[in-house]
């Protein structure tokens, strides 16, 4: 079962997002092939055609026991961390769209994914929309996956060449899985609990 929490732009008018995300507190990924993920991500990157994605940000899986960084396109299968976030811990990521139908990623600033080309071709459109999301899947035979509260910070979008605060002035669309397993105790920037 996908579960999600999502605030994606209504506007298809930018070429990066950066934001910071809190690790919660706790989590509970029970079964084989069991996740969570959070990330930003770029939605809409044809127009007119297809609607791919791109997403890029980190995960906690039942199978690997550990935090990773991913692009999906592009960094697959994920990386471990180096050294392991705790629960608390600040991770930033930022999604740049360069222009030239190809993007990169960066994770606590340091580089992971340089000039990308997603879906080639024809690669990204010039300018997308964006969004943030709070994520899991849950397989059975327990269906418990669950986290505590996520918190989305810092979230800046590029608009014409200038990285601008996300806030109430940009138009977004909340919305969520129909199980009613995500809370959101805020839309923007996202902060949202996923409960058994």
């Amino acid at each position: 079962m996908s579960l999600f929490a999502k605030t994606l732009s209504n506007d298809a008018d930018f070429t990066g997002i950066q934001a910071i995300v809190r690790i919660p507190d706790s989590w509970t990924v029970p079964d084989p092939d069991d996740f969570i993920n959070f990330y930003i991500g770029f939605d809409e990157i044809y127009k007119n055609k297809e609607t791919p994605v791109e997403e890029a940000g980190i995960s906690y899986g039942h199978n690997t026991g550990s935090w990773h960084y991913f692009a999906n396109p592009g960094i697959t299968p994920s990386k471990a961390f180096a050294s392991q976030p705790k629960p608390g811990d600040h991770i930033s990521l930022m999604l740049v769209n360069n222009g030239d139908g190809s993007l990169s990623f960066w994770v606590n600033g340091w580089l992971k994914l340089k000039d990308y080309k997603p879906h080639n071709p024809p690669g990204l459109d010039v300018t997308t929309k964006v969004k943030m999301v709070c994520a899991g899947y849950d397989c059975p035979p327990t269906n418990d996956v669950s986290h505590t509260l996520v918190v989305w910070s810092s979230v800046q979008v590029l608009l014409n060449g200038q990285w601008v605060n996300w806030d109430s002035s940009i138009l977004y669309t909340y919305s969520q899985d129909p199980s009613g397993r995500y809370s959101e105790q805020q839309e923007l920037p996202l902060e949202a609990k996923l409960s058994k």
